[in-house]
C-alpha cells in the first residue's frame, strides 16, 4: 500500500526568498538525499475552491512503497537532515503529515 509524507507550507514572510532557497538548495538537497522515495511532486497553492486565500502557500508529496519505507527514510540520518532544513526557509511553518493510501 503507497504511503506519503505530505508537507503543508504556510505562507512565509518573503516568498521571494522562500522560492529561492526552495528551488536552489532545499529540492535538490531532498532529491539527493531524502531516502526510499519514490516520486515526489511539488505544487503551489493557488486559492481555495470559494476564490479565497488558502491557508497553505506550497504543498509537496513524497511517495513510498509503504509506510515501512516512510519511515525508514524519515527517520534516517539523512531524512532528518532533510526535514530539520525546513527551519532555514520554511518561515510560515510546515506541517508533515503521513498518509497511506486506501
Amino acid at each position: 500500500m503507497t504511503a506519503r509524507l505530505v508537507i503543508l507550507y504556510g505562507h512565509p514572510d518573503d516568498a521571494a526568498a522562500f522560492e529561492d532557497y526552495y528551488a536552489s538548495t532545499h529540492i535538490p538537497y531532498a532529491v539527493k538525499h531524502m531516502p526510499n522515495v519514490r516520486d515526489a511532486q511539488n505544487s503551489r497553492v493557488v486559492e481555495l475552491a470559494d476564490g479565497s486565500r488558502a491557508p497553505y502557500y506550497r504543498v509537496s508529496q513524497m511517495s513510498y512503497d509503504d509506510l515501512a519505507a516512510l519511515r525508514a527514510g524519515i527517520e534516517s540520518e539523512d531524512g532528518r537532515s532533510t526535514i530539520a532544513d525546513l527551519a532555514n526557509f520554511a518561515t510560515g511553518g510546515a506541517t508533515l503529515l503521513v498518509v497511506e493510501d486506501d
